[in-house]
């Protein structure tokens, strides 16, 4: 049975048939209702919600440097080869993986089989909030010009398709896949740390998880990005531009999800996580992703929660 608001929420007092109507009830009824629309409890109102939305993004970089970084990359695994800096405290760390749901195919960290490196956020909620829509974009570049940035692994001089397992040195794919089959290496995760115990990963709650799904079947764009960067017929005025350089088409995938209606508590820590896989290439092969996995895209994700308009 469907919920609605009972009349009781503005007088106690209930006529129906076989009760007694007289005048007394009548007036204690009607004061009743004159006042709660004079001084409207909130429980009577509806809500109302504005959207807010969390962006966030980065660019890898300059390959080329020999004094590069990871960051904002974190290994996944907490182990003391990690990416902590110093000495490893005594019984630590408590969380040896830093996430939940993040195992892929041909990743094993228990046996130091590849890596996984992360890209966390955290917001923080003082008052409740829906969590309404999660985004994350991979942005590539592609075109003519083939020392332009975020293409894929390159082996013997060749750019490859990225986000496949194509067979890169004496590696093979993991098992239940074929060389030429797309990656399903990206897990996507958004969970609330518990209140009381906000640094025990084990008491976490994901409310929001991507995970196995096939990369390439997230494309940014329906209309592939022309070789040449030129003649993208798709656009009024028509777009033609041989400038390579300056000119990137936009593309790369995007795994977004939105009306998730996901409520989140009072003074909510929450955490948007993103893990890249780092094969070990004498196992498996490196797919495309390569012994570098951070440089092959531009990065951005937005969080979007509905927030309850209130009174000052």
């Amino acid at each position: 049975m469907a919920w609605r608001r009972h009349t009781r929420n503005l007088t106690k007092e209930v006529f129906y048939d076989g009760t007694t109507v007289d005048g007394t009830r009548l007036e204690k009824a009607v004061n009743d209702i004159v006042e709660g629309v004079n001084s409207v409890e909130k429980g009577n109102t509806r809500q109302r919600f504005v959207a807010t939305q969390y962006h966030s993004g980065f660019n890898p970089p300059n390959r080329s440097s020999t004094n590069y970084s990871k960051w904002p990359w974190l290994q996944l695994n907490n182990g003391a080869t990690g990416s902590h800096s110093g000495v490893k405290p005594v019984d630590a760390p408590y969380n040896p993986v830093r996430l939940k749901g993040s195992s892929i195919p041909g990743i094993n960290l228990q046996e130091d089989l590849g890596d996984q490196y992360v890209w966390t956020r955290t917001l923080y909620f003082d008052k409740p909030v829906v969590l309404h829509g999660v985004s994350i974009f991979l942005h590539n570049d592609t075109g003519a010009n083939g020392d332009r940035p975020y293409t894929g692994q390159s082996a013997g001089g060749v750019t490859l398709k990225p986000y496949t397992y194509f067979a890169v040195g004496t590696g093979v794919p993991p098992q239940g896949f074929s060389p030429t089959s797309d990656t399903v290496d990206l897990p996507i995760v958004l969970d609330v740390m518990n209140p009381g115990t906000p640094e025990d990963a084990e008491m976490t709650d994901v409310e929001f998880t991507r995970t196995l799904y096939t990369i390439n079947g997230e494309p940014s764009s329906t209309h592939m990005p022309n070789a040449t960067a030129t003649g993208w017929n798709d656009f009024q005025p028509h777009y033609d531009s041989g400038d390579v350089t300056d000119a990137r088409p936009l593309y790369g995938r995007v795994v977004e999800y939105r009306g998730l209606n996901i409520p989140v508590h009072q003074r909510a820590r929450v955490r948007l996580a993103v893990a890249i896989p780092l094969y070990d290439g004498t196992t498996y092969t490196q797919a495309t992703w390569g012994t570098e996995p951070w440089y092959l895209q531009a990065w951005s994700s937005t969080i979007t929660v509905l927030e309850e308009v209130q009174t000052l």
